[in-house]
């Protein structure tokens, strides 16, 4: 049961509020018209109340969108506005489900005879992903931002997939799913913050030498950091767990896959997909996972001291006064 308490807003709010977002969305939305660079500042839009930010950047000249929350230092990457976001859980919750029935026992027992056909286990696994795609992308189309708006790992992830994939057989396949993968990383900031604290984690050289042990390694890493369900065992906590589970699992079921992804994760520049300043300002005041190994006590005080005394904001264009 949902006990979110959500607050009356006045009409014309609302209506202002749907007047940006379609501002915001005209610039971003792959459907929508190509914008020109026109001006270097770019763009700002004012919400009008304080729901889930104060100001929308969205600048001409360089990637991105970004969201600024009132007297914030910097802003949040990303521009998250309720469908796009419900749409995006939608999504994530199906992965979630097919993991679920993948390692119920009875399932395991029933499919396990596939996995000793080396041809039809890859032939099972093309159907099912083909399948789940297509699905994805029916949910998705509408909300397909450009590629150069993703957030800065986004890009990176999303670009070197598109890099990689440029002379493989499974192209086609490969870019969907990219594209949608990162259109998740983009609208779930929670899993986004923990995956890019786990970016910053690897070890190139171990990844080379030992891809399974690394990967593991790292995986590891997120599980102890996991705050949430790690009493019970429950929440995400058990979820990483399990993906660990069945990533090791799937090294071994499906090697060819798992080294192409080895070799997807070689190309990747970490520094740009791991957190940054930014990044680790917002992160702070999370606190159902130790972002850096830091509880969120540290991370609060290290923001503090920091930043306390900053009376100005910066953004790529210039200086914003403090709201």
């Amino acid at each position: 049961m949902d006990n979110t308490e959500y607050i009356e807003i006045p009409k014309d709010m609302k209506e202002n509020d749907l007047i940006v977002k379609e501002k915001v969305l005209s610039k971003i939305l792959e459907r929508s018209e190509t914008v020109k660079v026109s001006e270097e500042g770019g763009a700002i839009f004012e919400k009008g109340r304080t729901h889930f930010c104060s100001l929308i950047h969205v600048p001409e000249y360089r990637e991105g969108v970004f969201s600024w929350e009132g007297g914030a230092i910097f802003p949040m990457k990303g521009y998250m506005y309720p469908e796009v976001c419900d749409t995006t859980h939608l999504v994530k919750r199906s992965i979630r489900l097919g993991i679920e029935i993948v390692i119920y026992k009875p399932f395991v027992i029933l499919i396990s005879p596939i996995f000793f056909l080396p041809v039809i286990k890859y032939q099972f696994l093309r159907h099912i992903t083909d399948k789940w795609i297509l699905w994805a992308h029916t949910m998705l189309k509408n909300y397909y931002i450009y590629p150069y708006r993703f957030c800065r790992s986004g890009r990176e992830l999303y670009n070197k997939a598109i890099q990689f994939s440029e002379n493989k057989k499974d192209k086609s396949l490969f870019q969907d799913l990219a594209k949608i993968l990162v259109m998740l990383w983009e609208y779930d900031n929670s899993y986004r913050y923990r995956g890019q604290d786990l970016f910053g984690e690897f070890n190139k050289d171990s990844l080379k030498r030992n891809a399974r042990r690394e990967i593991l390694r790292v995986l590891d890493i997120g599980i102890e950091r996991e705050l949430d369900g790690q009493r019970t065992g429950e929440g995400t906590y058990k979820k990483r767990k399990i993906i660990k589970h069945c990533i090791h699992i799937f090294s071994y079921v499906y090697p060819k896959i798992f080294k192409e992804f080895t070799e997807y994760l070689l190309t990747l520049d970490f520094d740009e997909v791991k957190l940054d300043e930014e990044d680790i300002y917002d992160c702070a005041r999370r606190d159902l996972y130790n972002f850096q190994g830091s509880t969120i006590d540290v991370r609060l005080k290290e923001r503090i001291l920091k930043y306390h005394f900053n009376k100005k904001r910066t953004t790529i264009t210039g200086v914003l006064p403090s709201q």
